[in-house]
């Protein structure tokens, strides 16, 4: 038994193989195909296993959720999570297409007895209330979107499990009658802020302005993810010439927190009040204390030295770097060995001057976990903390604070390691910085890196490491989109078309080394 293509977590596809296992389906070659590789069973199944050898199975791969902030969800863990609510009796997650990718909706069978003393007509609202309560605790990509309840018992197999197709249908089915019965949006009401609010939360989820109240949650009534928040918030800031604090944009449960929100900050602005300072490895390289730029300059001339010798560094395509303008790299991420092959090859093909500008994106509750690696790390790798998980608006002011001063940030789109040197899915918030800061992506691929430094090695080999340049993709062509239309599916776009130049470059697409 193996678990395949595992994530940073440890979870993927369960195979097996065993002298007792079929060799195919009986006078079936495509559904042999699609199940038996190389011997190995692809059960359909999720899971992983801990230290001590014991399988844990989390659920189908089919059935997984993947939402438009990139996020795996799945069904199983969710329902476990949301039966701990009392008022909820009985429960199935189940995605529905929202775009390139789905919205998270539960099918709830309510319990009645919690709820005796509540009015039937008030069970949705009051069971919104509950689960609410409880997500809270969570991350935003565990939070329910769309909540449906069922009066009935959920429908189920011979064996018990949930008929989740069927479950999927009959939401389909509300989904479908919801929005006959949405009829056109009502006239603006309140304040031009309001109705600004109003027609912008509308258009970006989908949901008919009449629908939306002072108490609308923004996760459960209205369903925006974690992205499409995001998209929502840079709206704003463009729109009203505000910036909201993080502390603040954490807050935000409905709708009527966000206008106050908006006002709070508008408000703030015309009296004048100022922002937090940058990062200190955020600072341009003309503004960074002169011990910081000794420490800086010793440290990627070394790298430079390390990776030209022990790991015999070759580039490829140097000459495809943009010059004079700040761009954003992405590259692949399957060692440790990444961030300095990317610093070395820029200092080989830039020189060490303007290498030592690049600004390299690191997961906060990695590099930044302590005092002293905080130090370490933003003084001798210039790296600047970000969340690893969701791209935040307190990351995205950051990184604008770094290209408008002209200088390149470094992104590895995967998010954390490939354990097994396979490339993964990249996620959207590349395409999210890249679009709405406007500036240039340069896809690039590390070969060998793998190899000499895998997850779980101390020390590398010595071999050959190899970086190759893409032709930067510029984000001007994806702003042909319709106003009514979603930037969410822009976002996974690019980072899907900026993965697919990453694979390219691997598939014999390249020149003779620099």
């Amino acid at each position: 038994m193996r678990i395949f293509q595992a994530d940073d977590r440890g979870e993927g596809e369960i195979i097996v193989r065993t002298p007792s296992l079929m060799q195919g389906y009986y006078k079936n070659p495509e559904a042999t195909r699609a199940v038996m590789r190389d011997g190995w069973f692809h059960t359909g199944d999720l899971g992983w296993v801990d230290e001590d050898g014991y399988l844990y199975i989390t659920g189908r791969k089919k059935n997984v959720i993947v939402t438009g902030a990139g996020k795996n969800v799945y069904p199983v863990d969710l329902e476990a999570i949301y039966r701990n609510v009392s008022a909820v009796e009985d429960i199935c997650v189940v995605g529905t297409p929202k775009g390139l990718t789905e919205d998270v909706h539960a099918v709830i069978v309510p319990e009645k007895e919690t709820l005796r003393d509540v009015a039937a007509a008030e069970w949705p609202r009051a069971m919104k209330r509950a689960t609410r309560a409880l997500a809270r605790q969570l991350p935003g990509y565990q939070r329910l979107q769309h909540i449906h309840l069922s009066e009935t018992p959920l429908p189920r197999r011979g064996d018990g499990s949930l008929a989740r197709d069927v479950i999927l249908q009959n939401v389909h089915r509300s989904i479908a009658r919801s929005r006959a019965r949405g009829g056109p949006a009502s006239r603006p009401r309140g304040s031009d802020v309001t109705t600004e609010l109003t027609r912008e939360l509308s258009r970006i989820s989908g949901i008919p302005t009449a629908e939306i109240t002072p108490d609308s949650h923004l996760f459960t009534d209205v369903g925006l993810d974690s992205l499409a928040a995001m998209e929502l918030l840079i709206q704003l800031e463009h729109r009203f010439g505000i910036s909201l604090p993080e502390e603040r944009v954490a807050s935000l449960v409905s709708f009527g927190d966000l206008v106050d929100a908006v006002r709070e900050s508008m408000a703030a602005t015309a009296a004048g009040a100022s922002g937090a300072p940058a990062v200190r490895s955020a600072l341009p390289w003309s503004q960074r204390p002169s011990v910081d730029r000794a420490f800086l300059g010793l440290s990627f001339s070394a790298l430079r030295l390390l990776y030209a010798s022990y790991f015999r560094l070759r580039l490829r395509f140097p000459e495809r770097l943009p010059r004079d303008e700040a761009y954003i790299i992405a590259a692949n991420h399957s060692s440790h060995l990444d961030s300095g092959a990317i610093i070395a090859a820029l200092a080989g093909a830039l020189g060490t001057r303007q290498a030592k500008k690049l600004h390299l994106l690191g997961a906060r509750d990695y590099f930044f976990n302590n005092a002293v690696r905080a130090w370490f790390f933003s003084t001798f790798l210039n790296v600047v903390p970000i969340e690893r998980e969701e791209t935040s608006l307190e990351g995205l002011r950051t990184i604008q604070t770094i290209l408008q001063a002209g200088e390149p940030v470094l992104i590895f789109p995967e998010g954390t390691r490939s354990r097994t040197g396979e490339l993964r899915s990249f996620k959207p918030g590349l395409g999210l910085i890249a679009r709405e800061l406007r500036v240039p992506i340069v896809p690039v691929r590390i070969d060998g890196a793998y190899q000499a430094l895998p997850a779980g090695r101390t020390l590398p080999r010595p071999g050959r490491l190899e970086v190759t340049f893409g032709e930067p993709i510029r984000t001007e062509r994806y702003f042909a989109d319709g106003a009514e239309e979603s930037r969410v599916q822009v976002y996974r776009k690019i980072a899907d078309d900026v993965r697919e130049h990453v694979v390219r470059m691997g598939d014999g697409n390249r020149n003779d080394p620099v």
